[in-house]
């Protein structure tokens, strides 16, 4: 496949009725407002990331983004390459009850590169705001996909 054809694909996971644990959607659905390239797709999934296996699958590139606990400060923002980093399926990278790990597991066809961009939440409770700490990181993650889209 030429590099011109190679697709890319953000994926955005999260639960909006959770506060930060929504914060994967709100980013993406913030990214469907900018220009992204053409061989771009973007994707609010919600916390059901499996339903996007058919387009992961056709991905060159995959940049999935949502709230990780990691044990930080809250805000930390999270830049992880799947395939370098440690990370297994038992370490949970998200909040949902499938984490995202294991709906890599049941891909066909992987990705040949997958980055994992999140942030560290402040506040898991019921409401559909995003706390402070954690919107003001949405302008810094969106920078670091569009950086990661111009390198495919």
């Amino acid at each position: 496949m030429a590099d011109s054809e190679k697709t890319q694909l953000v994926l955005g996971l999260g639960n909006l009725l959770l506060s930060d644990e929504g914060f994967g959607v709100h980013v993406a659905r913030m990214l469907l407002e900018e220009k992204v390239p053409g061989n771009t797709a973007v994707l609010d999934c919600g916390t059901a990331s499996w339903y996007a296996l058919p387009e992961m699958e056709k991905a060159a590139k995959l940049i999935v983004v949502d709230s990780i606990k990691g044990g930080n400060k809250a805000g930390t923002v999270y830049h992880i390459d799947v395939k370098t980093s440690k990370c297994n399926a038992g370490d949970g990278l998200t909040l949902h009850d499938i984490d995202f790990m294991e709906t890599l597991q049941w891909l066909k066809s992987s990705p040949s590169e997958t980055i994992v961009l999140g942030v560290e939440p402040e506040k898991i409770a019921y409401g559909l705001e995003l706390s402070e700490t954690v919107n003001s990181k949405i302008p810094t993650v969106i920078k670091l996909i569009q950086g990661e889209l111009k390198k495919c």
